[in-house]
C-alpha cells in the first residue's frame, strides 16, 4: 500500500484530482502520489485513466521537487533547475 511507513508533508488539490509529496521513511526519501480523475492525463501517470487510490508517480521517482501546482486540466512540478521552455501555438 502507498501510504505504509510514509508521512504526508504536502497536499496539493484542485476540483477532482490531488497530489500527495509523501516521505517514505523505509527508503529516506520524499515519492509523489496522484489520484482522482485523470481524463486529461493531468495526474502524470502516462495515461488518462482515473486512479481510486493514491498512485505512486514512477517517473518522479530520485527527482528532488520543490512545489507542486494543480490547475483545472494540468499539474506542474518544480524540481529547482532552470530550463529553457518552448510553447507550442
Amino acid at each position: 500500500m502507498v501510504w505504509e511507513s510514509k508521512t504526508v508533508t504536502y497536499l496539493a488539490s484542485v476540483f477532482s484530482f490531488m497530489f500527495a509529496w509523501v516521505w517514505n521513511e523505509k527508503t529516506a526519501g520524499n515519492v509523489v502520489c496522484s489520484w482522482g480523475r485523470g481524463e486529461d492525463g493531468q495526474l502524470g501517470h502516462g495515461d488518462a485513466d482515473e486512479k481510486h487510490i493514491p498512485t505512486i508517480i514512477n517517473t518522479l521517482q530520485g527527482c528532488e521537487i520543490s512545489s507542486i501546482t494543480c490547475g483545472a486540466d494540468h499539474t506542474t512540478t518544480n524540481d529547482g533547475v532552470p530550463r529553457e521552455l518552448k510553447l507550442a501555438r
